[in-house]
């Protein structure tokens, strides 16, 4: 007798039916795909900050390297046009920039040689266009340390600049310059203005970057 109930008890046992293994299926299918899935995404996302954020970083770099040769500098002058040349003459003499006129480049003396009559020493920042990938893009350039023009013209793409901004970032031309303000009357402290308006590119998505820094001079004014 008992060996007859337990033949009737493994006969009546049931196992799953084969919608109810592919139901099972389906469900840790769906949820391994939003799972990894949601991995992917934040993973892309954290690389493309961390992008993101080593060219801001960059561009802090700029920024802080400019304010600090400007405020010991002296003798600021506006360079009012995107030129693809720039004349060493024409900029030994302050100039403050006229209400609503953007500066596209600046110029002043250095610190370490604050007396007008040496175009050679000249230190130099201007935004204009480059050619990059086939597309124009805007980017900040500075004077090469390596330029040893005694005067004269001096070509933006000729050697005699260095592009100083990230690839991957475009700068808007339109939007961004100086301001120079009080270099002209030996009186006020003079300033510069210094915007950045621009968009960062990586993995194929832009973001949208503005910044805005004012740079006073600290040292004494010399009279040209």
């Amino acid at each position: 007798m008992k060996i007859c109930k337990q033949k009737s008890y493994i006969e009546n046992k049931k196992g799953f039916t084969l919608v109810e293994v592919l139901v099972s299926v389906t469900l840790f299918t769906v949820v391994a795909v939003v799972g990894i899935s949601a991995v992917i995404v934040a993973k892309s996302a954290y690389e493309k900050n961390q992008a993101i954020k080593a060219t801001s970083d960059s561009l802090m770099f700029v920024v802080e390297d400019i304010s600090r040769t400007a405020r010991l500098g002296d003798l600021y002058r506006c360079l009012p046009s995107v030129v693809p040349s720039i004349n060493l003459e024409d900029i030994e003499s302050p100039q403050d920039s006229i209400p609503g006129q953007n500066c596209y480049g600046v110029a002043y003396e250095p610190f370490w040689n604050m007396t007008s009559g040496d175009p050679e020493d000249q230190i130099i920042y201007a935004f204009a266009p480059v050619e990059d990938d086939g597309e124009i893009v805007g980017a900040l350039f500075a004077r090469s340390l390596d330029d040893q023009t005694a005067g004269g013209l001096i070509g933006i793409n000729d050697g005699y600049f260095q592009r100083i901004t990230p690839r991957n970032l475009n700068i808007d031309l339109e939007r961004s310059g100086f301001d120079v303000v009080g270099s002209e009357d030996f009186i006020s402290q003079p300033r510069i203005v210094m915007r950045i308006h621009g968009t960062i590119t990586e993995r194929n998505q832009t973001t949208e970057l503005s910044l805005q820094t004012t740079i006073s001079q600290r040292a004494i004014r010399v009279q040209p």
